[in-house]
Formats: structure tokens, sequence, C-alpha cells
């Protein structure tokens, strides 16, 4: 599941809230970054073993580079391949284009190891670093790094996709901080918020928070203070709020009920 989130203590901060899109794309998101992670170490994993496979099982030969094939992209920069030739063991000469271009021009009458296999001399590839095992380090160490990062991010309680952080212990409320990879407690069913009257009738608007209910549906809260720096809260609504409070206003006017000071939001409210 994901997290409820944040906000700013100044009184003209910009407010940080947790929209029921944003909720659900930081899920995504970090389900989104395995796969991708994943996708990039399997990647990997298979180009170094078909590279370790023609290294230990295809026959070695000395070619030369007869040609070159050049080619010119959008942005005009130019291109080069060898164009190689070498001796198989059958006695055929066979003749393949490289598979890495360069901005250098290849040296024609010079020599390149050829890796193929004698069953199929066609399939040639030259025998050189950067063909066999650039991209493979190259797609390893992506993954790895988003690996590490992903459980870095775990490790730190960090969300993919959510606008702020609280500095709330992990699973506090209100204003608390949740895991993304833990499970995100219900939205409490009764507002929370002091007994004590507040030190004006209106309260300012801080930031709206976001959370699962039992119904696993994303209810919103209001979080206000007073002039004493006294945190009261809404009932919980079932839209994100931040739109019309900015609309109508940062004041916000608070009611009495059930022995509890809360925020009173109107969502149809003019």
């Amino acid at each position: 599941m994901c997290e409820l989130v944040s906000g700013c203590d100044g009184p003209t901060a910009t407010v940080a809230v947790v929209s029921e899109a944003k909720v659900r794309r930081g899920c995504g998101c970090g389900l989104v970054w395995m796969v991708v992670t994943i996708g990039f170490l399997v990647v990997a994993g298979l180009w170094s073993f078909a590279s370790f496979n023609r290294v230990n099982n295809q026959d070695t030969a000395s070619g030369i580079v007869v040609d070159v094939d050049a080619s010119r992209d959008s942005d005009g920069d130019t291109t080069y391949r060898p164009v190689i030739e070498f001796l198989a063991t059958d006695g055929e000469t066979y003749r393949f284009t490289g598979r890495l271009g360069t901005s250098s021009y290849p040296d024609p009458g010079s020599r390149i190891d050829v890796l193929y296999d004698p069953a199929d001399p066609r399939g040639a590839t030259e025998k050189t670093f950067p063909n066999l095992w650039l991209f493979p380090i190259i797609f390893g160490a992506i993954g790895i790094i988003s690996l590490l990062f992903l459980l870095f991010s775990r490790a730190k309680g960090i969300s993919f996709g959510s606008t702020g952080t609280s500095s709330s212990p992990r699973g506090a409320a209100p204003g608390g901080y949740f895991d993304p990879f833990e499970a995100v407690p219900t939205a409490k069913a009764e507002p929370a918020g002091p007994g004590q009257r507040p030190a004006d009738s209106t309260v300012e608007f801080r930031r709206a928070e976001a959370a699962f209910d039992e119904e696993s549906n994303i209810r919103y809260r209001i979080v206000a203070k007073d002039e004493a720096g006294q945190e009261f809260y809404s009932e919980l609504l079932d839209e994100d709020p931040t739109v019309a409070i900015m609309q109508r206003g940062n004041r916000l006017p608070l009611i009495e009920r059930d022995g509890l000071w809360i925020v009173d939001f109107d969502p149809e409210g003019g």
C-alpha cells in the first residue's frame, strides 16, 4: 500500500497534499521501477551469457578490415563500421560488417580477431571487449544502481510519487509517515483533535492527508492550526479538499462536536 504524508508549517508555505491519483501512482511507480530494474538485470545476464558462450565455444580467426561502412544520423554525425574478411576452417572466406560503429575511421588493412561458429560462419562477430562486454556492463550497472536505490528507499521509508515527508515516526498519526512497503493503517472512523477551546474561531489550512479506510477506499482529512499552534482536523472526506480550500481562502471555521473542536468544511459549500 502507499503512504499518507506531509505538509509545510510556514503561514505562506505551499501546501503539500497527497491526492488519490498521486497515492495510487506512488504504489504503481514503485512496482514499475522494480520491474524495470529486474528487466535491466535480466538483459545484462542474458547478454553476458551469450558473450561468454561465444568466447568459450566458438572458433577464433584473424580477420582483416577490407572496407568501411559509413552512415550519417539526423544530426549530421557520421558513424563508421569496419567490413571484415576472415578465412574459416572450411577453407571459405567470409565477409561481415562489424556491429559497433565509432566516430573514428577504421584503418583498412588492420587486423581484428573474429569469433564464429564453424557451423554458421556467416554469423561472425568481432572478438573485442566493447563488442562482447560493453552493453552487459552498462545494463548491469544500471540494474545494480537501480536495485540499490530501491533497497535504500525501502530502508529509509521513501515512497515513489509522494509530495513531501514528515518527521513523525512511521505509523504515527496524525501527520504520520507510513512505510510504502508496509500496510497502511486504516483511516480513523472519528476525527481526532484537542478538546480544549481553540485560540480563535477560525484556523489556517496547513495540509490534507490521505489514507485507506477499511474497504481500501482513499479518504481525506484536513489538518489546520490555530494561532497558538494547535492542530485541528476535519471529518473524513471522500475527495481531496485542497483545490476547493485554495479557491475559498486559507481560513476555515471550527465547530464543536461530541466534545471535540473540528474543522468545519462542506465540499459543496460556497
